[in-house]
């Protein structure tokens, strides 16, 4: 499912640079550019059929066997917590050593799937408001960052004449960007205490795809 979405990752991203750049006040040739870039980007998705294909994924998505039968959601969430503390831990690591794009990135996209699974997940209300109120910014910060990215690099194909102020922009950031990882060691602990997510009980199983 994902894999089928993400052919439209470029297309949002081309509709924020176009909010973005109608926000600081660019010029209309500036905006003009991004429509045509936008209106590119939609005959090509149109042209390859991305559209009935994502159609098609989501009518052919089935329930899988997650778990093996027998074992209970309680449990399957503690392997998923073991595994996200430990990739976490990993990614804050490298992160610290060499703050790249590309290692916020991978970052980012774990701070998105804890943050989407604690709001969907059972657990203590007041700790998860707590954790949720801290990653949101964070990600946000990170998700800036990719953004301004891109939008130094179309504005440089483009020629924006706001190209200056999009560089402006990307280095602030990068550099709020680069600070992140620091900022982050509490998020692996809350994880390990085990607090964050409650299952049910041992003896209640996943729901197999007959049941469903």
């Amino acid at each position: 499912m994902a894999q089928a979405v993400s052919r439209l990752s470029r297309l949002r991203a081309s509709h924020v640079f176009r909010q973005y750049l109608m926000k600081i006040e660019a010029p209309d040739s500036d905006i003009a550019a991004v429509e045509v870039l936008i209106a590119g980007r939609e005959h090509k998705l149109t042209r390859a059929q991305a559209y009935h294909k994502i159609e098609q994924v989501v009518w052919k998505q089935a329930l899988p066997l997650i778990t093996p039968a027998g074992l209970s959601l309680k449990r399957r969430l503690e392997v998923l917590r073991h595994e996200h503390e430990r990739v976490l831990s990993q990614l804050i690591k490298k992160a610290l050593e060499k703050p790249r794009r590309k290692r916020l990135h991978a970052l980012r996209l774990m701070l998105k799937t804890i943050r989407y699974q604690t709001e969907w997940l059972p657990g203590r209300a007041s700790i998860k408001q707590d954790v949720l109120k801290r990653i949101k910014p964070v990600q946000a910060l990170l998700g800036r960052y990719e953004e301004l990215a891109d939008f130094r690099r179309w504005g440089k194909k483009l020629n924006l004449t706001v190209q200056a102020r999009i560089e402006r922009d990307w280095k602030r950031a990068r550099r709020r960007a680069r600070r992140v990882p620091g900022e982050l060691a509490w998020l692996p602990d809350v994880l390990a205490s085990g607090q964050l997510w409650m299952g049910v009980d041992r003896n209640e199983t996943l729901a197999s795809r007959e049941d469903v």
